[in-house]
């Protein structure tokens, strides 16, 4: 799999874009005052939902090699405090994904509806990469048939998450060729369009010291890994 285009239909997603939506929006309390404000922002997605194109680029790499936290892929190397948690023989391959959801912005509007459809094509590009994600956990399994019951598919490693460095989006563009769906990477490692991510899952043992989802936000080093209270609880 070299740089695979992957479309994502809309209507496979809906339920879960809606989920992501609620989740970021906070659009959950009683009363009239937040009735008015999710009635607009059901009002906003059916405005946009025709803008919802979810389109991804993915590649996949056998046997990265993983060394004291960098993981080498086509001699390009990703620091991760993470990976120093993992041993080479443990990564029996990784997945470099994009995923662009398009643009969302409403011209001469109100903040109010502005920020409501960022919301959603912020959900649509969350429920886009679970989809996509799926996707992959079959893809690997064929890839692995007798080793699939012991192997897992990670949680998604990308630039500003799990102490990666942001700049690093212009190093995994480069490798997947992102303008080929429309996206490129300023110099401070913001992509356009805006409602694009991209990042690296990994297929491991079952048994590989993988971070718990309280990390992906971490501002330690690799060797805070080591004595963290999160990974001691588990």
């Amino acid at each position: 799999m070299k740089n695979k285009v992957i479309h994502i239909h809309r209507e496979d997603i809906e339920a879960r874009a809606e989920e992501y939506f609620i989740k970021g929006s906070g659009l959950t309390r009683p009363g009239a005052k937040f009735d008015k404000m999710r009635s607009r922002a059901a009002a906003i997605r059916e405005e946009i939902r025709d803008r919802v194109q979810i389109r991804c680029l993915v590649s996949y790499f056998e046997k990265p090699p993983v060394s004291e936290g960098c993981l080498r892929i086509q001699g390009v190397d990703f620091l991760c405090p993470p990976f120093g948690l993992l041993e080479t023989e443990q990564v029996k391959g990784a997945y470099g994904y994009l995923i662009t959801g398009g643009d969302y912005y409403l011209e001469e509007r109100e903040i109010m509806d502005q920020l409501l459809a960022d919301i959603w094509g912020t959900a649509y590009v969350d429920a886009g990469r679970d989809a996509l994600r799926d996707q992959l956990v079959e893809d690997y399994q064929l890839r692995f048939p007798e080793l699939a019951e012991s192997l897992c598919l990670s949680d998604s490693f990308g630039p500003g998450y799990y102490g990666m460095k942001t700049r690093d989006t212009i190093k995994l563009l480069s490798l997947l060729e992102g303008d080929s769906i429309g996206v490129t990477c300023r110099e401070s490692g913001v992509m356009v369009p805006l409602k694009s991510c991209t990042g690296i899952y990994l297929v491991t043992d079952s048994a590989a010291p993988l971070p718990d989802l309280e990390c992906e936000t971490c501002l330690g080093n690799t060797g805070n890994c080591q004595l963290c209270n999160v990974r001691r609880q588990e």
